[in-house]
């Protein structure tokens, strides 16, 4: 197989964007859970993503009962951050009609069905996941593009994945890696690994960035070979959340702004 620095990857397309080589990359502010149970708050963090230029927003979707064992010491607080599927077709609406990409990260069978319904753009498994045929096998069967996260596997278990859901008819797949840490040493990113799975499997491949890092970082990723840019964002840093605590959107690194749009977003918001 010949070398990074020469090779054409797949091309895919999410709603009106390309992702692949010789495009701008996608910045996907993650949410995560960090709504906490508030479809409102949700609605205002794509209202905040839209301000600060996000192509993409991510929630996470589960339905505690079906997700998690009532015995599990976290079920209780899975009921407390879940959103009842009514709620999520206004979030789903809003998004639509903000005109930003809507990314399900489906963590259950009945979330993947509804994400669907209400027209998610794209999925994304998460690593715990990639060992799953049934939940890789209905993800596939979807037709939508395909997120994986590879963080902690090896090659062989991401080749598994990424074989199963081709042999299931979806070509679409974005590799995604970062480190599962919040936030993330910047010595502890491994950012070689970015031009490896791109050289291996020929794909599109995204940077999960979990630091406080706003410049350095993300950019040696896209420098790379990284179509896709992944930050974590709350509305509230002192509030806690679900999704960790790096809270900063990439906007200003791509675009550059010098002031935090999120921050000044939510302070627009709390004015109101």
């Amino acid at each position: 197989m010949t070398s990074w620095s020469g090779d054409r990857i797949r091309q895919i397309s999410i709603g009106d964007r390309s992702i692949g080589d010789h495009t701008s990359p996608l910045i996907i502010a993650e949410t995560a859970s960090n709504h906490v149970g508030c479809p409102e708050t949700a609605l205002k963090m794509i209202d905040a993503s839209v301000y600060a230029e996000a192509d993409a927003v991510g929630f996470q979707l589960f339905s505690a009962d079906s997700f998690i064992a009532s015995s599990h010491p976290r079920f209780e607080l899975s009921k407390q951050v879940e959103i009842a599927p009514d709620d999520w077709q206004q979030v789903f609406k809003h998004a639509r009609e903000r005109g930003i990409l809507l990314i399900a990260d489906a963590l259950d069978d009945l979330s993947i069905d509804l994400s669907v319904s209400l027209g998610a753009d794209a999925l994304k498994v998460h690593t715990t996941d990639m060992a799953n045929p049934y939940h890789l096998s209905k993800a596939a069967a979807t037709g939508k593009a395909i997120f994986l996260a590879t963080s902690t596997l090896t090659l062989g278990e991401v080749e598994y994945a990424v074989r199963l859901i081709e042999a299931r008819g979806n070509n679409d797949i974005v590799l995604m890696h970062g480190y599962n840490d919040y936030p993330t040493p910047l010595e502890e990113q491994n950012l070689l690994v970015l031009p490896a799975l791109r050289r291996v499997f020929q794909l599109p491949v995204a940077f999960l960035d979990h630091t406080l890092d706003l410049f350095s970082i993300p950019s040696m990723a896209v420098a790379l070979g990284a179509s896709v840019i992944e930050k974590h964002i709350t509305l509230d840093r002192a509030g806690g959340g679900h999704g960790g605590g790096d809270t900063r959107l990439l906007d200003m690194i791509f675009r550059g702004e010098q002031e935090d749009p999120l921050n000044h977003m939510a302070d627009s918001i709390d004015g109101a």
